[in-house]
Formats: C-alpha cells, structure tokens, sequence
C-alpha cells in the first residue's frame, strides 16, 4: 500500500487495521447484524474502515509528517506481532441500551497493551487530541440513530440474541498511520504510513539503554 502525505489541515489517527482474513471471517456477521437493522436505525461502519484506534492525535501540522511517522517507526520496532480474537458484541454506554456498537477483544491484550503505551509515548508530541480515558480496545462497527432509551434498550435486546461466530482470529502484524478526511459522505481514511510489527523473534529492534 503506497503511503500518501500528509496535507493540512489533517485529522490524523494510529491504528491496528483488521486485514483481510479476519474481516472475511467477520463478513457474515456483520451483514447478518445490517438485514436485522435497517440504515435508519444505525449507521453502519464500512468494512473498509474496519480497525482498532492506538491513538487518536486530531490535527497534525503536515511539516511534522515526518517526524511522526519516524517516531512511530521507532516505537513499533520494540513490538513483535501479536494474536488477538474477537469475542462478541458489546455497547457504549452498554449493550442493553447502545450508542455505539462495537466488538471487544481476547488474546494476547498484555501485548496490545505495551503496543498502545509505546505509540502514546512516542507520539505524545504530536497532535492537538489528549486522551483522559483509559484505553479501551474495540472495533466500532455502529452507531445508533434513535435517541430513545426505549428505542435504544429494543435494539440492544436483539442484538444480545444474536449468535456471534467461534473463529474470529486476528494476527495483528502493522501499525497504520491514517489520516481522516471529512467529507459529505462521512469520513474516509487514507493511509499516510503502513509500519510493520516484526515477527517474534526475528529483527526486534532492543530500545538503547
């Protein structure tokens, strides 16, 4: 994937992007989720913008694109890949009443972790976004449109009926930078920089004492 600059402004994010096989294997389910609940009731993420945010930085200044990317560089080079699997649905505030529907994760999240600390760390420089809340992992599939509790609680009971596949694996192996450009149509995603995580064992950079 050929990375694209930076230009401003720029909402720029860090993210574990799902690749191809466990975005198959989520397929079914995802369009089992859009036949159940129509575009009127939630707005529905695009598979293609399917990934799971290290770090959100807001605007970046485009003659600072380099300096991240090398900073990110440098952070995903003491972080090997890791396994991680989706285990089942979940909500903001909650799944009984959402706003927000996502899909939480299993695995190695120790591993996640440090990955999430070590990006906060290097980039911390850059961008005008602080994070206040803890670091939750999840992958945002859709936001509610209804603004009742009622409405909301009816929805959130259908969808903790709903059975969620056994597979669902994911080998995280890459670090995006991303920058998000707002459109009428929502936002679309564009890839400013593809990092790779080193396989275990093999090139993992050690942090100089």
């Amino acid at each position: 994937m050929a990375a694209m600059p930076l230009i401003h402004p720029v909402r720029t994010f860090i993210a574990l992007p799902l690749s191809p096989e466990p975005a198959a294997e989520l397929m079914a389910f995802y369009d089992r989720l859009r036949r159940r609940f129509a575009s009127d009731l939630v707005r529905w993420t695009p598979p293609e913008q399917w990934h799971l945010t290290l770090r959100f930085l807001g605007d970046v200044a485009p003659e600072e694109g380099l300096a991240l990317e090398t900073a990110l560089r440098q952070a995903c080079a003491t972080q090997p890949a890791f396994q991680m699997q989706w285990t089942g649905l979940g909500g903001f505030p909650g799944l009984d009443a959402p706003r927000v529907i996502w899909l939480g994760l299993a695995g190695e999240l120790d591993q996640l972790a440090v990955l999430q600390e070590k990006v906060s760390q290097a980039t911390a420089p850059w961008g005008s976004h602080r994070e206040t809340q803890k670091f939750h992992p999840h992958l945002t599939l859709g936001r509610v449109k209804l603004d009742s509790s009622g409405d909301r609680r009816s929805i959130g009971e259908r969808l903790i009926s709903l059975p969620f596949p056994s597979r669902c694996r994911w080998h995280a192996d890459q670090v995006i930078l991303m920058r998000s450009d707002l459109t009428s149509n929502g936002a679309v995603h564009v890839p400013v920089a593809v990092v790779p995580l080193p396989e275990r064992g093999i090139g993992v950079s050690q942090p100089h004492p």
